[in-house]
């Protein structure tokens, strides 16, 4: 991390890794709290423990949940651009704007998803199927963009010698994700209330998996650094 202020411009560098990780974290701490507050508050969770989908469309609980998932989405949407700047030295120009347009297109429906789930609760329409559809096809396009982008990974791999502990450490992680997604699915499909807390729970899992990937992926990107920058310009005076 560096900052610079001058007269003429205030800067802030930050390792992207560290930034998505700080946005992983502070996106599961509005979820618990959402969580917390709905035990607390209205549930008895011992008994019923409340999935974060069920309380995105719940009025109360859904402006929180919205919040952080647009900023995830928004995060994750910088991460995309990062591994296409990454990537794109040993792509043809068709391999690299699949890779960025598959990206970007899932990032930035994660808030949309968020987002329906509040108009469910603020109104009178029905978009479960809707919101079922938008968010299988998330998960499918980061699937998809993860397989198209191993390759180019296993090239990063062979020619950084610095990078293959964390890219080892990335593969066990998506072991785990992978893993917790076919469990909470698994729990999902089951649909019934006598396993309710277990898909709780799987999806809670899966859930927080999820919000680190953007971390843990691009941690073989050790050198790429995000820079915000605010310039600062002389008030005039009108006479």
């Amino acid at each position: 991390v560096s900052f610079r202020q001058s007269a003429k411009r205030t800067e802030l560098v930050l390792e992207l890794s560290k930034l998505l990780l700080w946005v992983g974290i502070v996106t599961h701490a509005v979820l618990a709290f959402v969580s917390i507050r709905a035990c607390l508050t209205y549930y008895s969770c011992s008994e019923y423990y409340p999935t974060t989908s069920y309380l995105a469309g719940i009025s109360g609980y859904d402006k929180p949940i919205t919040f952080a998932f647009t900023v995830f989405g928004f995060a994750f949407a910088v991460f995309d651009l990062a591994a296409f700047s990454q990537y794109k030295q040993y792509m043809g120009k068709l391999d690299s704007l699949v890779l960025v347009f598959i990206g970007l297109l899932s990032s930035l429906a994660i808030p949309s998803a968020a987002v329906m789930d509040e108009l469910q609760s603020s109104s009178n329409m029905y978009l479960e199927k809707v919101h079922l559809l938008l968010v299988s096809g998330i998960l499918s396009l980061k699937v998809l963009w993860t397989v198209f982008s191993l390759p180019y990974l296993w090239k990063l791999y062979k020619e950084s010698s610095k990078a293959r502990k964390t890219i080892k450490q990335t593969g066990v992680y998506l072991a785990l994700w992978s893993l917790a997604f076919y469990v909470s699915y698994k729990y999902w499909k089951e649909g019934s209330f006598d396993y309710q807390n277990y898909e709780s729970f799987t999806e809670q899992v899966f859930i927080s998996l999820s919000l680190y990937f953007p971390y843990f992926y691009s941690r073989n990107f050790s050198h790429v650094k995000t820079k915000f920058e605010v310039e600062h310009k002389p008030l005039s005076v009108l006479s």
